[in-house]
């Protein structure tokens, strides 16, 4: 495990809201589908995170329905019924998690450019398959780089020009000095200086 990856998940650690109970992945793999091969109308016990590795899906959950791409990360609570309808065939990387029924997750976000969830992604699924002595820590460490409603917040700020406060309102944070604190935690640098950053080196 490299110092960075370490320095990362303890700055998440301290920037994440605290639950009831630590996220434990409970299981993780791969799922291939032909072309209007859907998967059928399920629900689980504990939380199911997908991330969309290719192809074209639509995706309803409880009430919604979402169009998934390369990229795409589905977040699906607990006894929520979903489904996955295979509009050009597809490929996913899934993990079975248990978490409080109230973690503060979204339930749709997308990748960087960087591809920095897929590599997390691959990396549980890889450790829930090849375990290790260090597979325990090595999953909590990987796990607190899922904590996507930072990474949406983020995305907003260096990607839009949207008001702090209607981004706190679209990632679940409860005001925009909460967003605020939440992203110089993690990243000790304020939202402000995040878009202004991104900003100059659009321009360069």
């Amino acid at each position: 495990m490299t110092a960075s990856t370490a320095t990362t998940a303890e700055t998440m650690q301290k920037a994440t809201t605290p639950m009831h109970k630590s996220p434990k992945i409970l299981g993780a793999g791969i799922h291939t589908a032909a072309p209007g091969k859907d998967y059928p109308l399920h629900a689980h016990t504990s939380w199911e995170l997908v991330y969309y590795v290719s192809g074209r899906i639509t995706c309803p959950v409880g009430p919604k329905t979402y169009a998934a791409t390369p990229g795409t990360v589905l977040l699906t609570p607990p006894s929520t019924w979903h489904a996955e309808q295979s509009r050009t065939g597809y490929t996913n990387r899934f993990l079975q998690v248990d978490a409080a029924s109230n973690h503060p997750w979204p339930r749709l976000c997308y990748d960087d450019a960087g591809h920095t969830l897929g590599r997390v992604f691959d990396a549980l699924v890889h450790e829930s398959t090849h375990p290790s002595p260090d597979s325990d820590e090595l999953s909590q460490l990987l796990l607190k780089e899922l904590d996507v409603r930072l990474r949406h917040a983020l995305a907003h700020i260096r990607n839009s020009t949207l008001p702090l406060q209607a981004i706190a309102s679209l990632t679940g944070y409860n005001s925009a000095s909460h967003l605020s604190r939440h992203i110089k935690a993690a990243t000790g640098t304020a939202p402000g200086a995040l878009r202004g950053a991104t900003a100059e080196s659009h321009k360069g």
